[in-house]
């Protein structure tokens, strides 16, 4: 084992790394509903992973069964994007989530016009725009 990731209080149900175009970063998603975005600052080094960013991705009440076993989340590989995107599904809510100007991450469009839960999402290549799958 190189590194064990400890700042989640519930299991991690979904992990990818990013595009290298943007850096050696790695986002997982765990039951207690955070998203949590974390860096590798010295390629080298891969043992230590600093987390740069925590982020509550469901509403308030709705961390429940359905949730922890529906979580899905995908970076978006298109190279000529200007900054990192996420897009993040969890039971049955999910948005698509991009840093601000002050690189904190904010959703930027919520998904709506589904009623049943969101197993996985991913990134259509080479254009930008994301998929869900119910």
């Amino acid at each position: 084992m190189r590194a064990s990731l400890v700042d989640s209080s519930a299991s991690v149900k979904v992990i990818e790394f990013a595009p290298n175009n943007w850096g050696l970063k790695l986002a997982t998603v765990a039951a207690d509903g955070v998203l949590r975005i974390y860096e590798a600052l010295e390629v080298n080094n891969l043992s230590d992973w600093s987390m740069m960013e925590e982020i509550g991705i469901t509403n308030p009440g709705t961390v429940n069964k359905e949730v922890d076993r529906n979580y899905s989340h995908s970076w978006c590989p298109w190279k000529s994007q200007v900054s990192p995107m996420i897009v993040v599904g969890c039971g049955k809510e999910n948005c698509a989530m991009k840093p601000n100007p002050h690189n904190k991450w904010i959703p930027f469009e919520v998904l709506h016009g589904h009623d049943d839960v969101i197993h996985d999402v991913s990134w259509a290549p080479n254009m930008g725009r994301f998929w869900k799958v119910e």
